[in-house]
């Protein structure tokens, strides 16, 4: 793990392997939460890039990922498979330049990324970090904190015991910190996968997404009460009774969590997705992995 500063801002590269797929991201710590790898995304990863998954049977579909952070992660992988036509990775404008580096400089050969113009002017109203309650604030950044600690402290000790798998950065590709460009070779093989990045807001209209999509990731978002039906909503208008919606769970706030699974059964049925299927070891019933199947109706 490496680790540089620009801006008061702290780059950690990290590297990850899930199956035969190699990535090194860079976490931007004091981005907020976004700017950080969290276990679900980790998770979601990991089940992307298992037996379990490919049994599905995917083929020549379309991914989206909501709340990407600049990691993305499941998104990477899911680029990387082959099965998807199309892959979007999405999160608030925020995390939009970082998200973009990440992308770019994790491309698989047989991918190109489309350039989404970042949305200029006012953005939709939304709950900002600003005004999220000051005791979920100071719970996520403790969390965020212990996080770093661990990473700085041991690097190979939170490779085996926290995400258990990680490995080098895709050969033929790397950013660099000094000129903050994207390098990349290119080995011209043809294009099969394209990837776009882009700022969506749980509170937008999708329609410009051209929903719906064969596949929904959502790892590790639910953490502020307010923001648990807008981001139902949203799942539920990217989908339809035949998407896979994939939800990677980890309670980061007592307060969201109870409103989240309060309102998750006028959307979707879960169903626990078993920690063997994809070589994870068993946790609690509310944490993890769960596959969503979209109710035909939502309240009025």
């Amino acid at each position: 793990m490496d680790s540089d500063e620009d801006d008061g801002h702290s780059f950690w590269s990290r590297p990850f392997t899930f199956g035969s797929v190699s990535l090194r991201v860079e976490e931007l710590w004091g981005e907020g939460i976004g700017g950080t790898v969290w276990e679900g995304g980790v998770l979601a990863a990991r089940y992307l890039s298992s037996p379990a998954f490919a049994a599905l049977g995917i083929g020549k579909g379309r991914c989206i990922e909501l709340g990407a952070g600049v990691s993305a992660l499941p998104s990477l992988v899911a680029a990387h498979l082959g099965c998807f036509t199309e892959v979007v990775a999405t999160d608030i404008r925020e995390c939009y330049e970082g998200l973009q580096a990440n992308v770019a400089a994790n491309l698989p050969a047989c991918a190109h990324l489309e350039s989404c113009s970042r949305p200029e002017g006012k953005p939709p109203e939304h709950i900002g970090w600003d005004e999220v309650k000051p005791s979920v604030v100071q719970a996520l950044i403790s969390d965020q904190n212990h996080a770093r600690d661990r990473a700085h402290s041991d690097a190979e000790s939170l490779s085996t015991a926290a995400f258990e798998q990680q490995g080098t950065a895709a050969p033929n590709q790397y950013r660099s910190h000094e000129s903050g460009k994207i390098n990349q070779v290119q080995n011209g093989r043809k294009y099969g996968t394209m990837i776009k990045v882009q700022v969506l807001d749980w509170r937008d209209d999708v329609a410009f997404l051209g929903p719906p999509f064969d596949v929904i990731l959502v790892a590790d978002v639910v953490y502020v009460a307010e923001l648990a039906e807008p981001l139902l909503l949203c799942m539920w208008r990217l989908s339809n009774a035949s998407s896979v919606i994939l939800l990677a769970y980890y309670e980061r706030s007592k307060s969201a969590h109870a409103r989240f699974w309060e309102l998750l059964p006028s959307y979707f049925n879960a169903v626990k997705i078993p920690e063997s299927s994809y070589g994870q070891n068993e946790q609690a019933a509310s944490i993890g992995l769960f596959r969503l199947h979209r109710i035909e109706y939502i309240p009025a």
